[in-house]
């Protein structure tokens, strides 16, 4: 199969494919340039292991992508993840810096625990984080809601410059 290309015949290095809209993993296979891809809700896009330059992953609700779609992408940098219980583990994405795990997103504590250089975690209404104190360099938290995190799992982000904990009653103090 040709690669998918604009009609100006340059590569796209951007894809919507969210939903139910026909592309799938034979789809894509040849979009090695590739720096941003939205594949929300897409069951048929599971493996995205060969987009080496992909910077920003979309992987909400039902996507098809799991653990082993993704273990090969060490250079994102923006994951969203938001009700998606197919990941569980994102550890090897140590150069990530925004993650969005809202909702009943499959990552826990253990799944994330080498993210050190996240500067945007958004955790609302996820219970499963509870402790994220390793994320030291962390200047935004959206820790609201039925959000796992309390005083004691934020107490060591001393870097923190936004939080959001509106309906979190588990948190109760701002952080010194």
């Amino acid at each position: 199969m040709a690669p998918v290309h604009f009609w100006t015949g340059m590569p796209i290095i951007e894809l919507e494919a969210s939903g139910i809209c026909g592309i799938n993993n034979e789809g894509i296979i040849n979009l090695l340039n590739l720096e941003k891809l939205n594949a929300c809700a897409n069951c048929d896009i599971t493996n995205v292991n060969h987009m080496i330059n992909l910077k920003i992953l979309h992987v909400d609700g039902l996507s098809g992508v799991n653990n082993e779609g993704i273990k090969k992408l060490k250079n994102l940098e923006f994951l969203s993840a938001t009700d998606n219980q197919n990941l569980t583990n994102i550890n090897h994405m140590i150069n990530l810096k925004t993650l969005y795990v809202d909702y009943a997103c499959g990552i826990k504590n253990n799944g994330i625990k080498n993210l050190k250089n996240l500067e945007v975690l958004s955790a609302n209404n996820n219970p499963n984080l509870t402790n994220i104190n390793h994320m030291i360099d962390l200047k935004t938290l959206h820790a609201g809601d039925n959000c796992g995190i309390d005083d004691k799992g934020i107490a060591n982000l001393h870097n923190l410059e936004f939080l959001n904990s509106n309906n979190n009653p588990k948190i109760t103090k701002a952080i010194l």
